[in-house]
């Protein structure tokens, strides 16, 4: 018996309690989606204001940018 089945009143509640742990599943898994998608928009921000010169220095170019943040937050 999961703890918040047991919190919930034991056996008779397996069904709220199930659904319960599944939506905070989910909701663990939108909060995950949320801060990756934070991180890749700061790293874009970084990335599109740096001139050539220094993207070159990242290894990158202006063109390969796109493909570069899809590969790598996708």
């Amino acid at each position: 018996m999961s703890t918040l089945t047991h919190e919930i009143g034991g056996t008779g509640h397996h069904h709220l309690a199930a659904m319960l742990e599944e939506f905070t599943g989910r909701l663990g898994g939108l909060f995950d989606r949320a801060t990756r998608a934070a991180a890749a928009s700061r790293e874009c921000e970084r990335l599109f204001a740096l001139t050539d010169a220094e993207l070159s220095q990242e290894g990158l170019e202006r063109s390969a940018l796109p493909r570069y943040l899809a590969r790598k937050y996708l």
